[in-house]
């Protein structure tokens, strides 16, 4: 979210203009423009050292440090604890924590305790930035210490699926899996299909499900799986996000054979035609498959999710739209379409809306939010497409152009790339023929003003150009 950012900038720059004083220079603009100054001497990022960290035999402990980079490009090291700037004296605390406190525990100043054997990962935070290290724990150890169960953090210790066999006769038959979750305290929290939380919200976090051959049984993003033709396939769910949490598999096997089967139903892999669209087709985002809103993040949710379902409604080249979700830094989410489907046609494809903003005297002078974009024929199995968040103006980023279609309120088309704004991708870029699915995820640049949830990528609208029935 911008719009305080625009207004003053705006209001300075043709202020500037109207004067025509050169005296008029970037510290009278407003600091997290493209064009701003970044403090020389604050983070530009971190790392933690060592990057793999083994520690041998339970209750042994190990330090690690950060290594921090300013803007300057000077190098400080072996930081525990914390970092003084010395422009404004203000000292930032590094905040260290461990994924998973059962296998190795991190105290304040990034001492990393082993607790038992496996492997997790340790997250340093400092200044909006973050930096991860594996941790493994070899439990060999000659003085192990009597660990107080009570004293042990409440943690997931078994995912069961149900039904815990599958068997599917036809081709296109779909069954529902769920997942139950066994935690530490003998809790059981049932019918799991993406989002899991315990009652103490002291564990929470979403399930990815993977089919060992997405040909012979898919699963959905939900659990729902999909017999696509005979033979056997391991279907899992487990936690990408999180190394210690246990997974859960059972083996569906699909006896259906399409050529015996009096009714197989459509060839699962039919040639696919493009569709001419009828006007006023419904050719934008039909539901929100999962979002995770990242650090000061949320302006919408209020209106979620019809706020960014249906067309663009764009403030044209030099004001940001407020009909938006703001993702947060780091956020993401992932979206589907259901009347119509991505097409790879001539040229692009679809086109992702945010309100980027032109927020100086010249067209290529863009105030951005830059996100990486990606599609999936699946929902499991997603293509990205090359994005440069490194350098501005972000080249195959999304939120690097204005909106300038408003289907509320002008008649510019929000299909056709040439007047619609927006970042338009094509789907030959990443080898496909369509896609159902759309990630859109936070650059983590954090470069939007101060303010309450109006920090990371704003989404306005997704609209498809090429198109075909699902």
């Amino acid at each position: 979210m911008k719009q305080r950012l625009a207004k003053l900038y705006y209001l300075s720059a043709l202020l500037c203009a109207a004067l025509t004083l050169n005296a008029c220079d970037d510290a009278s603009l407003v600091a997290n423009t493209p064009n701003s100054t970044l403090d020389p001497l604050g983070v530009a990022h971190i790392e933690i050292v060592p990057k793999d960290l083994s520690i041998k035999g339970i209750g042994n402990s190990s330090l690690m440090s950060v290594t921090v980079h300013l803007h300057n490009g000077q190098v400080l090291e072996n930081l525990t604890h914390s970092f003084t700037n010395e422009v404004t004296g203000v000292t930032h605390i590094i905040e260290w924590e461990s994924n998973n406190a059962f296998i190795a525990d991190v105290s304040p100043n990034g001492t990393v305790t082993a607790v038992s054997g496996g492997q997790t990962f340790v997250r340093a935070h400092l200044q909006k930035q973050y930096a991860s290290s594996t941790v493994r724990v070899a439990a060999e150890n000659t003085t192990d210490p009597i660990i107080d169960p009570f004293d042990i953090p409440l943690h997931a210790v078994a995912l069961t699926l149900n039904p815990q066999t599958m068997t599917l006769n036809t081709i296109g038959q779909k069954v529902r899996l769920l997942a139950s979750i066994h935690y530490s305290d003998d809790l059981l929290e049932d019918v799991v299909t993406r989002y899991y939380k315990h009652p103490s919200g002291k564990i929470s976090g979403q399930l990815t499900w993977q089919s060992s051959d997405p040909n012979i049984a898919r699963v959905s993003g939900y659990g729902i799986v999909t017999a696509m033709g005979p033979g056997q396939a391991v279907i899992t769910a487990f936690d990408a996000w999180d190394e210690g949490f246990p997974d859960g598999a059972i083996t569906v096997t699909v006896s259906a054979d399409p050529g015996n089967d009096p009714d197989p139903g459509p060839d699962p892999d039919p040639e696919i035609q493009e569709e001419a669209l009828p006007l006023g087709a419904d050719a934008y985002v039909d539901s929100v498959v999962s979002h995770s809103i990242g650090l000061d993040g949320g302006f919408g949710l209020p209106e979620f999710p019809h706020i960014i379902l249906g067309g663009p409604q764009g403030e044209g080249c030099c004001t940001q739209s407020l009909h938006v979700l703001s993702l947060g830094v780091g956020g993401e989410i992932v979206l589907e379409f259901n009347d119509y489907i991505i097409f790879d046609g001539v040229g692009a494809d679809f086109i992702v809306f945010e309100n980027a903003f032109q927020a100086g005297m010249g067209p290529d002078n863009i105030f951005a939010e830059p996100a990486t974009v990606s599609v999936s024929e699946d929902g499991i199995q997603f293509f990205t497409f090359p994005c440069n968040t490194q350098d501005y103006p972000y080249p195959g980023c999304a939120g690097t152009q204005p909106t300038l279609a408003n289907v509320a309120s002008n008649n510019i088309d929000p299909r056709d790339p040439n007047v619609a704004g927006g970042n338009s991708f094509d789907l030959a870029a990443v080898g496909l023929t369509t896609a159902r699915f759309i990630k859109i995820v936070d650059s983590g640049l954090d470069l939007g003003p101060d303010g309450d949830g109006n920090h990371g990528f704003d989404l306005d609208a997704v609209s498809i150009v090429h198109g075909t029935s699902p």
